[in-house]
């Protein structure tokens, strides 16, 4: 029986890659989180690092001369960034396609057969980088078993990649959240001014974004301090 040309090469239409169901570990972070940084060869980075102060300058007479400051130094910081390195295998048809350089359409084939895979590999890579830094923004640092695969904790953990956070920034801040957020009596307005004002005092920058729960707005909602302010503050009270 003859066979139609398509039914020798084999060659079927792509009409599209679709995602069943829709992959991808969600992106809620802002711009400055994710934004490409400075390029950097290799998998180590070094920087300079000054402490700063809060120190003024000396008043003098005007005409006077100069008084001699010191200046902090610049200290020499270098570090270590994770990497990884994967690859996917073609399959001999899309290998053909791809070489078929007397048939537009069918190299044309190949090449979305590649690029639909390529995307798929790509979003092992996004989905590390976002988990790795959703990891540190809720334990501080990011855990690896045996096989390099990413672990919800240090449980199992063989590589730590620690990012050195103060015991005294963690879990409830060295006693500045001390009753719990479900108690509807707790001053939750208080503690957000107490976290505000240490972060500021310890690193002379204000907080500038806040990560929270899924329970964070019963909390709110249920709180007696907070349900009085909404009263007075429509801004606040307004669905966003």
């Amino acid at each position: 029986m003859a066979k139609t040309l398509e039914q020798i090469l084999y060659t079927p239409n792509l009409i599209g890659l679709i995602e069943n169901p829709a992959g991808g570990v969600p992106d809620f972070l802002p711009p400055a989180f994710t934004k490409p940084g400075q390029r950097v060869d290799g998998d180590t980075a070094k920087w300079f690092e000054v402490t700063g102060n809060r120190q003024t300058a000396r008043l003098v007479q005007y005409g006077s001369p100069s008084q001699r400051r010191e200046v902090r130094g610049a200290a020499s910081r270098t570090a270590k960034f994770m990497h990884t390195h994967e690859h996917i295998h073609l399959n001999a048809t899309t290998l053909m396609q791809l070489q078929d350089y007397s048939n537009p359409q069918r190299q044309k084939l190949g090449m979305q057969t590649l690029a639909n895979e390529t995307k798929q590999a790509r979003l092992y890579l996004d989905n590390l980088r976002l988990s790795a830094i959703y990891s540190i923004l809720a334990l501080g640092a990011v855990y690896f078993d045996g096989n390099g695969n990413l672990l919800p904790s240090s449980t199992g953990s063989v590589t730590t990649v620690d990012f050195s956070v103060p015991a005294n920034n963690k879990n409830q801040w060295n006693g500045i959240i001390g009753a719990s957020w479900a108690t509807a009596t707790t001053d939750i307005i208080a503690d957000i001014k107490a976290v505000q004002r240490t972060a500021l005092q310890g690193t002379g920058y204000p907080l500038a974004h806040a990560f929270y729960g899924e329970n964070l707005l019963g909390y709110f909602m249920g709180n007696d301090d907070v349900k009085e302010l909404l009263k007075t503050r429509n801004d606040l009270a307004a669905p966003s």
